[in-house]
């Protein structure tokens, strides 16, 4: 199975979880269930599962 990850910009804040929301294709995710966030760099989040091609995912979040 492949891994998908999203790298963002900059750290996300409260330990990686202030992220309003993380969607794919209009479907809100949730953290622990469909995504995780890499607790040493606050900025990698790993998909636990993996998006169909051509799809789009949504990230707002708080840096910090």
């Amino acid at each position: 199975s492949a891994t998908t990850t999203i790298t963002t910009n900059y750290p996300i804040a409260a330990g990686g979880r202030a992220i309003f929301p993380l969607s794919y294709q209009g479907q809100m995710l949730a953290w622990g269930t469909h995504y995780t966030v890499s607790a040493s760099d606050r900025k990698t989040i790993t998909l636990t599962f993996t998006p169909s091609d051509d799809t789009s995912i949504d990230i707002t979040y708080l840096r910090g």
